[in-house]
């Protein structure tokens, strides 16, 4: 996995994960989630068209009562 520019980071966040953050392209996959040893929660994506590869990683924002 490569890194992407600061600029790609923020467009990419802002734009709720939906479009690959290097081509635009919106044909996308991601893996189930996983987490590691630091108890990172993740899931890779992919894109179709062009080929990276990159990690999400998520962060606890909230919680709520289990209904």
């Amino acid at each position: 996995m490569s890194d992407f520019t600061k600029e790609q980071e923020k467009k990419y966040i802002e734009e709720k994960a939906i479009k690959c953050p290097s081509c635009g392209s919106s044909d996308i996959k991601f893996s189930d989630l996983c987490y590691n040893r630091e108890m990172e929660v993740y899931s890779i994506g992919s894109c179709l068209s062009c080929g990276r590869c990159w990690k999400d990683i998520y962060t606890l924002t909230r919680i709520s009562k289990e209904v």
